[in-house]
């Protein structure tokens, strides 16, 4: 595989940042380079916003509290913006 990975051990970050909120930083790898993707977390009682750069990419995704995948989610995400699949990683409209 050639493209961007969340390591597994990075995970537990991303569980932990999803609990407290604030800001992290989170190392991608590929064989022959590793990138630094920058996210914020802002809680909710219902929501996680997550407000991610990696480079000049950025994007931002919402998740629901309870679900107890929202690392993985994140680590998709993450993964995705990394990747180039731009779609999952565009800007959330706005809400009224």
């Amino acid at each position: 595989m050639s493209g961007y990975i969340v390591p597994f051990a990075k995970q537990e970050l991303l569980h932990h940042m999803l609990q407290v909120g604030g800001s992290a930083v989170c190392e991608l790898h590929r064989p022959e380079q590793t990138i630094q993707a920058t996210f914020d977390v802002e809680l909710t009682d219902e929501t996680a916003v997550v407000s991610a750069e990696l480079g000049s990419h950025t994007g931002q995704l919402t998740l629901r509290r309870k679900d107890r995948a929202n690392h993985l989610h994140l680590r998709d995400f993450l993964q995705d913006i990394a990747n180039g699949r731009l779609e999952s990683g565009s800007l959330a409209p706005a809400q009224a």
